[in-house]
């Protein structure tokens, strides 16, 4: 029986466990925290306390114990550690350090995006601290991004001087980096797109949109899902540009994403990062059903040395799938302890919705973070309604206080007209 080793616990690493397991792979996961806190060591066959960062150790006790393979789930420092590690036991990680620095810097890869002539928003230097006039060549509203932070910590909106300012400083305070991103702050739909890829070849998975409540950040996406009016549009004008800067990072095995802004202002597709790894928001999982395809067992195949075949990557979407995928995230909506959380047992009887969550009653969670996500097949834009709906009446986490922490999303309508019913 092959050995497979995850490190930690992060978002999608238990059901990565669960599709190993039903393979009849042996699974283990390590990390310096309980199994209460590292959820994953509870679905595994064993476990292990060593820190993910404790490199030297982990490779003593892998080659002791004959691992045949290490993966993780949507935690970029330990995806860094898995490279790494696999590097010291002569063991395949798709992801190699030359392509992760594109999807890990956002400065190179728009400068990569700027020489393959794919759209980036326009962007003006910032020195540290920024002169007077380079400041002054700014057309607000902008954008300032640290170039080394995922899940826009460091990010903010600036609609000033004095914004830029603290923004500037913000971002650097949090970064590892002086340089920081300034750019032009683009507003419209927000849409992504999810690659395969082996031996080189670089294949669409699924186009999808993301939505958030009305009324709250546009970075708490609720809603991600293909099912989207603007899937042929993205298919006739940005796909091949898209493969294009992906062969470019040199993303040759694995999976990959992209995120994108079309731009109320020229109406174009504007490319905005890049991530050589799961995807946070796990689309990844309802396409298991709507497209066929598996990305959990392509990359446990490829880490246990499975070379993965042109025959079988998925062909490239070409329309939409006859149903739809789609991620039902919930985010607070303010800073609390988590007194309660009820309904998601109820809503999880029905066996085709699954359910992915690192928090637990008692923990303490800062506003507008991540609780949870449902993730789920429906046969059109109107059963997903349904489904979301059912959530909203099903599903409550409360504070210590019996205060409502959920952010429900609710504009059904929006989800309707953005729909393949509504296709430009």
């Amino acid at each position: 029986m092959k050995k497979l080793l995850f490190l930690g616990t992060g978002k999608g690493t238990i059901e990565m466990i669960k599709t190993a397991r039903r393979k009849g792979i042996y699974t283990i996961v390590t990390d310096f925290s309980s199994p209460e806190k590292s959820l994953g060591k509870m679905f595994s066959d064993e476990y292990w306390m060593i820190s993910t960062s404790n490199l030297n150790e982990l490779e003593q006790k892998c080659r002791k114990e004959h691992i045949n393979g290490v993966v993780t789930g949507v935690s970029e420092f330990n995806l860094e550690m898995n490279m790494e590690l696999c590097k010291r036991l002569d063991l395949p990680c798709y992801c190699t350090p030359e392509a992760w620095r594109f999807s890990r810097n956002k400065y190179d890869f728009k400068q990569l995006c700027k020489r393959n002539h794919v759209r980036m928003a326009e962007d003006y230097p910032m020195s540290n601290p920024p002169t007077e006039a380079e400041i002054a060549r700014v057309q607000f509203p902008v954008v300032v991004k640290a170039v080394d932070l995922s899940s826009n910590r460091g990010m903010s909106y600036c609609f000033t001087q004095e914004d830029l300012v603290k923004a500037c400083e913000y971002a650097r305070s949090l970064s590892k980096s002086e340089t920081i991103i300034c750019e032009r702050m683009l507003k419209g739909p927000e849409v992504s797109a999810v690659y395969v890829m082996a031996a080189g070849e670089v294949r669409l998975l699924s186009f999808c949109s993301m939505h958030h409540q009305p009324g709250e950040p546009k970075n708490c996406y609720c809603i991600s899902t293909s099912e989207s009016k603007y899937l042929r549009r993205f298919l006739e004008e940005e796909n091949e540009e898209i493969k294009r800067v992906l062969r470019a990072v040199d993303c040759k095995e694995g999976f990959a994403w992209v995120e994108m802004i079309i731009d109320e202002c020229d109406n174009h597709f504007y490319l905005l990062e890049m991530g050589y790894r799961l995807c946070g928001d796990e689309i990844n999982i309802p396409l298991r059903t709507v497209a066929d395809f598996d990305v959990h067992e392509w990359i446990i195949n490829y880490a246990l040395g499975k070379k993965n075949t042109l025959a079988e990557l998925p062909v490239d979407q070409e329309d939409y799938y006859s149903t739809c995928a789609c991620v039902y995230s919930l985010w607070t909506n303010q800073t609390a302890t988590i007194g309660a959380i009820e309904g998601v047992e109820d809503v999880l009887e029905n066996q085709e919705i699954y359910w992915d969550s690192l928090v637990r009653q008692g923990d303490t969670i800062g506003e507008h973070l991540l609780l949870g996500e449902f993730m789920f097949e429906a046969k059109d834009v109107d059963e997903m309604c349904d489904i979301i709906r059912m959530i909203n009446e099903k599903v409550s986490i409360r504070n210590t206080s019996g205060e409502e922490m959920i952010i429900h999303y609710t504009d059904y309508e929006h989800l309707v007209r953005t729909s393949r019913g509504y296709a430009e």
